[in-house]
């Protein structure tokens, strides 16, 4: 992971540890991303279980957490899951809220915001690769979103399988929302 990081550092404006599915391997990406010079942001975002929200590795959000704890209090700015199905992020969102309360209760107070949320997958897991995708509409997909921001995410979008269309209604009904208040 340094080298990687060492190479695309110049041209980024955050680092995101993505699709990480085991704590060993999030902790690695996140220590390689703290000890760049020039502090740059850095997200990391678990991959789960379709079914339960745990890494595909077995291991639990507490875990994971906890692991990157000693990084450093501005180094990790979100905590994200992604590459999974909507309802195992449904079920993590809630999760991560609580591991972080402090963390995110402290910004503001010289730390940096911290973000939680999650971008889910449009399709489910298949052993046979017949009926692969869902066919997931734009409304069906933002009732999960909006299931997410209630439970505290503050960082929505799409993995594999939610496209444009996805994101324009998720766009549009927060605006609107916004519009209503």
């Amino acid at each position: 992971y340094r080298r990687i990081i060492k190479v695309i550092a110049p041209y980024c404006d955050v680092l995101l540890c993505e699709t990480m599915s085991t704590v060993s391997e999030a902790k690695a990406a996140c220590v390689a991303a703290s000890e760049i010079n020039n502090k740059l942001p850095v997200w990391v975002s678990f991959t789960l279980d379709e079914f339960k929200p745990v890494l595909r590795s077995g291991e639990t959000l507490h875990e994971a957490v906890e692991a990157l704890a000693d990084i450093g209090d501005d180094c990790i700015q979100a905590y994200l899951v992604n590459c999974t199905s909507p309802e195992s992020v449904t079920l993590a969102i809630p999760i991560l809220n609580s591991l972080l309360e402090d963390k995110r209760q402290a910004a503001g107070n010289g730390c940096s915001p911290i973000m939680i949320g999650g971008y889910a997958n449009g399709f489910a897991t298949s052993t046979d690769a017949k009926d692969e995708y869902r066919d997931i509409s734009e409304a069906e997909y933002y009732d999960f979103v909006s299931k997410w921001i209630d439970s505290g995410a503050t960082a929505v979008g799409g993995c594999c399988g939610i496209f444009p269309p996805h994101i324009a209604y998720i766009r549009k009904r927060l605006d609107e929302m916004s519009n209503n208040k």
